[in-house]
C-alpha cells in the first residue's frame, strides 16, 4: 500500500477502511464512523461503519456515537468488549428534531481487548464533556480537538500508535501528533486526505501544561 501522506509518524491511506486496516498495526483507536441517523436508508453506512472498526488492531478504543444505536453497535461488534459509555454534551446542530428531542448529546464509547492493559492517566476527567461551538476543520461532523486530545491521552501511552479508519479532516491525526504519538489514518474520500495532510503540516500544538 502507498501511503497518500507519511510524515514525522502520522501516515494517512486513502481507501476504504475495512479493506486497509487489518493489515497496519496500531495500539489505540480513536474514530467517528458513519452511523446514519437511525433511518432505514443509512443502514449501510452503520454497518460500514462496524465493520471498519472491527477490523481494526489495537488493545483499547473510543468511538463517537449515536445515542440512538450505540447499544446497536456495541452488540454487533465481534472483537472487542465493551468497557463504558461516555457523553459529550454539545448545542443542537441538528435542522430537525427527532420525534421532539433535539441531538443535545453523543455518545463515546470505549472499548478493550485487554483490560490489563490500560495506561495510568495523571489527569481524571467527568465522564461527560461538555462543549460549545467549535471548528469543525472543514468537515461537517468534526469533532473537537480538546476532547480527542483527551481521550487519546487517558487511553494511550507514548509509545504507542493511534488509528483512526474513519479519518474525515484528520483532528484524531492532529491531537496524535501535538501529544508526541504516532497515527494511522484512512479516508475514503480524497478531499478529506488533503485537508488532513494540510491541517498536519500545520506547527505542533502544546498540550503539556
Amino acid at each position: 500500500m502507498t501511503p497518500y501522506y507519511d510524515e514525522d509518524g502520522i501516515t494517512i491511506y486513502h481507501g476504504d477502511c475495512r479493506e486497509i486496516a487489518q493489515f497496519v498495526q496500531s495500539d489505540v483507536v480513536v474514530t467517528d464512523p458513519p452511523y446514519g441517523i437511525g433511518m432505514v436508508a443509512f443502514n449501510d453506512s452503520f454497518i460500514a461503519g462496524a465493520e471498519g472498526f472491527d477490523v481494526c488492531s489495537g488493545q483499547r478504543a473510543a468511538v463517537f456515537h449515536s445515542p440512538r444505536r450505540v447499544l446497536e453497535f456495541v452488540n454487533s461488534l465481534t472483537t472487542w468488549g465493551f468497557e463504558r459509555l461516555l457523553w459529550m454534551h454539545k448545542s443542537a446542530d441538528l435542522a430537525h428534531p427527532w420525534h421532539g428531542w433535539h441531538m443535545n448529546s453523543e455518545a463515546v464509547a470505549i472499548f478493550s481487548r485487554d483490560a490489563g492493559e490500560w495506561p495510568t492517566p495523571t489527569t481524571t476527567t467527568t465522564d461527560m464533556y461538555s462543549v460549545g461551538p467549535w471548528e469543525r476543520a472543514g468537515h461537517p461532523n468534526g469533532k473537537p480537538l480538546w476532547v480527542v486530545v483527551d481521550l487519546i491521552l487517558k487511553l494511550s501511552h507514548l509509545t504507542d500508535t493511534v488509528i483512526d479508519p474513519f479519518m474525515g479532516s484528520g483532528t484524531t491525526l492532529r491531537a496524535a501528533k501535538d501529544l508526541g504519538r504516532k497515527a494511522i489514518g484512512i479516508e475514503i474520500e480524497e478531499r478529506y486526505c488533503e485537508i488532513a495532510a494540510k491541517r498536519l503540516r500545520q506547527r505542533v500544538l502544546d498540550f503539556s501544561a
